[in-house]
């Protein structure tokens, strides 16, 4: 895997109050790495610069899933590249159940794949 500059989405961890281990943080890196990947042949999202995906991506998914709110159940419909459901399944905010979906099959098909990795 590529090394990375992780200030920005530890220092972005760190103002939202979120605390994610090291082999958290390297499965978020290898999800980044697959969702350019699989976005190569898939217009999966207009967001692939490293830094963007960490602020746009990463970093809103977490925040939206560690809310008292959402804690417990939460739907995303329409997930295409996984957010914030992934990010928010990977981190375990708020406990519970989630579920991610979007109609089209070949991106349920692509997040599936990511979501495999995501083992702890």
């Amino acid at each position: 895997m590529k090394e990375y500059n992780l200030e920005g989405f530890e220092r972005g961890l760190f103002e939202l109050g979120i605390t994610l281990s090291e082999q958290q943080k390297t499965q978020f890196l290898q999800y980044y790495e697959l969702l350019v990947e699989w976005n190569s042949f898939m217009n999966l999202t207009a967001i692939t610069e490293f830094d963007q995906v960490i602020t746009k991506h990463f970093l809103d998914s977490l925040l939206f899933a560690s809310q008292p709110e959402v804690a417990g159940k939460m739907v995303d419909v329409g997930a295409g590249a996984g957010f914030p459901g992934i990010g928010g399944t990977h981190s375990r905010c708020g406990n519970g159940s989630r579920f991610s979906g979007n109609p089209t099959e070949n991106r349920v098909s692509g997040g599936g794949s990511c979501t495999a990795g995501f083992t702890e």
